[in-house]
């Protein structure tokens, strides 16, 4: 009894000595293209003599392959503490969530809340979603090691500073440590508190107030990312926390504020840590913004020590690059300097970098638009400019964290022009700005995946009544060198008649547009101010529309009175689609229409009121492709001219259209069976029920056999009623298909895409074969010929000795069974091969694990065959 006490404790004591060794790490990755990612695991192990090392450690990447892979990086840090770094690039079979892992038989010795902890596995893993929809990804990096002590009763914190470059979202939340298989450790606890333990979900500060126990304790941090709502990865850290008895007390940071600033402005930043025992304190940031390739921030400046008291300044020179939706994370980081136990605080400073506001924005107002300028917002990574309007001004407040909330305070978005565009006409998207509103603007620069900046300062504006004021624009005879356009206004009287004594004159112009870009003269009126009418003709009224402008005149002062009068004739603008015209009523007018009477001929026929609307678009349907329709309108408007009401009644243009079908039919649902024995690909799809399908005239099929390239036409199929097509791809057969219906007019479907799997093992080797010369099965070849989907390979064939007797990389191999470098025929009995095998797979060359296996060697032995 007592000899099997001292070996059980033998080995116990070897075990504590000689193996544990694991104390921290986690595993990222880095997107290099398509598939293949770089793999990166770090673990935190012990410095102190006589513990485990792991030159190398083999990862598993989730898609049944493991590999060895060798330390890239050593570094000692404090606290008896080594960072170990292993990277391997590894190429996925395609889209999919893979759980990377690696397994180590060591975790450490003693860990209070993990159930006899040297006999449990030390596993870490760290989930990657490949999914081209969500579009590139590389995890955040963790750029806080894992390294400080904790005082018994004294608050611990520690933030793993995860930065994301993509800028996409970070959240957190505690979880279990991970054992065998990556499952969670059967009796695992959180560390023991006098109050409690937790991760702040937002910023990863992990809180442990207090410990209430001396010894180590394991905690595991799950970082998780987020892009669009999405979860598309997460990273668990699991870390070591030392535990021991002290007197001493952590420093405290006094309180960070948030900063949210302009992009290309210099953040200037005080902070200050004070230490209760008055020992010495130190001052660290770490974050993502220290380690930015364009204009990193730097490291902290130090401005004042005392008694435990540290004050240090932190500046970051900002620029258009930095700017992103989520703010950056910059932890400060206060240790004391204590005789037995140094401390530590960690905070977190968040910093937000905002697109800057446009410049000096102008407003300039006409009769019914406003035309408005600014200057540019100074980042050429700006995308565009969104323009805001809201009628009367706003109470909108500039708050410096905050962008894109402009619609929360009445203001409607109703425009986007590009970045080098510096100027808008707001026209009511074509329906003109009515008289009277006070029209206020702001202006915002877009970024990246529509990221709002600051807003601009407000602007406001009413329009300009016209003088004189245009009531009337008719197009009253329709021809295409002939025709008449009626134009009548109201006797100007809102003007200083003493100033301008007159006689005067009224000039006519006209622009071949709704909005008056290019005015012409046409015409003038001399002599009484009641003359408030004009005839444009001949004038080609077929091609319209016009814009007309009508000036009042001083003859005597030669210049004109106030701000013309601008009005516009009304076009019918028509849109064919199958069976139907939409027709959209195009003008710009001071006056507000209030209904239109619609007019058709067909094909010639006499005109018919065929409806009355109270909108300016109209849908006619029930029509015959193919077939002339006409159309012309009569608006019935009104106006405010001092303060009393008038009606108005003005004809449009006419304009003719086909009704044409160019409505697509739905796209089908395509589905693929992949037959691993046949070596085809069978395509098999369906049309939805519905109008949408029931002029499908035939089909077209793409593929490709990579999923991440752009797919060829595989096959037209002439028949609406085939709905299926069996492939048998030349390279793999894994592969992108996709399916585009097409109508009896021409109209194809949007395509529908399907990949294959990559499912298919089809490198066979057999297991007998018989190198004796009578012509059948000499050879040990693949069987059936399924290395056509193989690019190389690399086989080693031994005897039972272990003695390399063949070795090849040809897919075919072709062994006659001879003995490497000889003519002599191997001795009859079993050997053994192991092959590595690079597969031509729908993500491109694809290496899987090897394949290991003994083939039967059947011959007459003869003088020439050999042991």
């Amino acid at each position: 009894m007592n000899r099997i006490i001292a070996i059980a404790a033998f080995i116990l004591i070897n075990l504590h000595c000689f193996a544990t060794h694991n104390r921290a790490g986690e595993i990222t990755y880095r997107q290099i293209s398509g598939s293949t990612y770089e793999i990166i695991v770090v673990t935190y192990t012990s410095s102190l003599p006589g513990t485990a090392d792991r030159p190398s450690l083999m990862v598993s990447f989730g898609d049944n392959v493991s590999l060895e892979v060798a330390r890239y990086e050593l570094i000692f840090l404090s606290n008896n503490y080594k960072r170990n770094t292993y990277k391997v690039q590894h190429t996925f079979p395609g889209a999919g969530t893979y759980d990377i892992m690696v397994e180590d038989p060591n975790r450490n010795y003693g860990v209070k809340n993990i159930p006899n902890s040297v006999f449990t596995v030390f596993t870490i893993k760290s989930t990657l979603v490949i999914n081209a929809a969500l579009g590139n990804n590389t995890t955040p990096q963790l750029l806080n090691p894992p390294i400080d002590l904790a005082g018994k009763f004294k608050l611990f914190v520690h933030n793993p500073a995860a930065y994301d470059a993509e800028g996409d979202s970070i959240s957190y939340a505690l979880t279990s440590c991970l054992g065998e298989d990556g499952n969670p450790i059967p009796g695992y606890v959180y560390p023991p508190a006098t109050e409690s333990i937790s991760v702040n979900p937002t910023t990863g500060d992990l809180i442990w107030k207090t410990p209430s126990d001396t010894g180590s304790f394991n905690v595991a941090i799950n970082v998780m990312e987020w892009r669009n709502g999405i979860k598309i990865g997460n990273i668990v850290r699991d870390m070591q926390i030392d535990v021991r008895n002290t007197t001493n007390n952590p420093p405290i940071n006094d309180p960070l504020l948030r900063v949210c600033t302009e992009a290309g402005k210099k953040i200037t930043l005080l902070v200050t840590s004070r230490d209760q025992d008055n020992d010495p304190v130190s001052h660290k940031v770490i974050g993502g913004p220290l380690s930015l390739a364009i204009s990193p921030a730097n490291e902290l400046k130090l401005v004042s020590v005392s008694s435990g008291i540290v004050t240090s300044e932190f500046s970051w020179k900002t620029d258009c690059s930095h700017i992103r939706a989520q703010p950056y994370e910059v932890i400060l980081k206060a240790e004391d300097n204590n005789s037995r136990l140094n401390l530590v605080d960690m905070d977190p400073i968040l910093i937000s970098i905002k697109g800057p506001a446009p410049k000096n924005l102008v407003a300039e107002p006409a009769t019914n638009a406003v035309t408005l300028r600014w200057e540019s917002c100074g980042c050429g990574n700006a995308s565009s400019y969104n323009i805001y309007r809201k009628v009367d001004p706003s109470t909108y407040i500039i708050d410096s964290c905050t962008t894109g909330v402009l619609p929360l305070f009445g203001f409607t978005k109703v425009g986007t022009v590009g970045p080098s565009n510096l100027e808008f006409i707001d026209n009511n998207n074509g329906s003109g700005l009515v008289l009277g509103g006070n029209y206020c603007y702001r202006i915002a620069a877009v970024f990246d995946l529509g990221l709002e900046g600051y807003v601009s300062d407000e602007v406001c504006t009413t329009l300009v009544p016209g003088l004189p004021f245009i009531s009337n624009v008719s197009v009253e005879e329709d021809d295409l060198s002939s025709g008449r356009v009626d134009i009548a206004w109201r006797v100007p009287s809102d003007f200083d008649a003493v100033q301008f004594p007159g006689p005067y004159k009224y000039n006519i112009f006209r622009s071949a547009d709704l909005w008056g870009s290019n005015f012409q003269p046409i015409g003038s009126i001399t002599g009484s101010l009641s003359d408030t009418t004009y005839s444009d003709t001949p004038v080609n009224t077929i091609d319209g529309p016009y814009s007309y402008m009508v000036e009042l005149f001083d003859l005597s002062k030669n210049m004109k009175v106030g701000y013309p009068g601008i009005a516009s004739t009304t076009l019918p603008e028509l849109q064919a689609t199958d069976e139907q015209i939409n027709i959209h009523m195009a003008n710009n007018t001071p006056w507000q229409n209030n209904t239109y009477q619609i007019f058709r001929s067909d094909a010639g026929d006499p005109f018919s009121l065929i409806n009355t609307i109270d909108s300016r678009d109209y849908s006619d349907q029930y029509l015959t492709n193919g077939k002339d329709y006409t159309y012309f309108a009569i608006s019935q408007g009104t106006y405010t001219y001092k303060n009393a009401q008038f009606a108005t009644v003005n004809r449009s243009h006419i304009r003719s259209l086909k009704p044409l079908d160019n409505i697509p039919p739905c796209a089908p649902s395509l589905s693929i069976a992949v037959s691993c024995d046949s070596l085809y690909n069978m395509l098999n799809w369906t049309l939805p029920t519905g109008p949408c399908s029931h002029d499908v005239a035939s089909y077209i099929l793409y593929y490709s056999n990579l999923v991440d390239k752009d797919m060829d036409s595989l096959t037209y199929i002439p028949k609406a009623d085939q709905l299926n097509y069996l492939h048998y791809p030349s390279k793999n057969l894994g592969g992108a298909y996709g399916i585009v219906a097409v109508d009896s007019a021409g109209n194809r479907s949007a395509m529908t895409r399907a990949v294959a799997s990559d499912s298919c093992s089809l490198y066979d080797l057999p297991n007998v074969f018989t190198p004796n010369g009578d012509g059948i099965n000499d050879l040990f070849v693949p069987i059936n010929q399924t290395y056509q989907y193989v690019e190389r390979i690399s086989i080693k064939i031994f005897n039972r000795y272990g003695e390399l007797v063949f070795e090849t990389t040809d897919p075919e191999i072709r062994w006659n069974g001879k003995v490497k470098g000889s003519d002599k025929l191997a001795s009859p009995g079993v050997y053994y091969y192991i092959c590595d095998i690079w597969e031509l797979r729908s993500v491109g060359v694809f290496q899987g694990p090897p394949k290991v296996g003994f083939v039967y060697l059947l011959s007459d032995k003869s003088k020439n065959s050999s042991d």
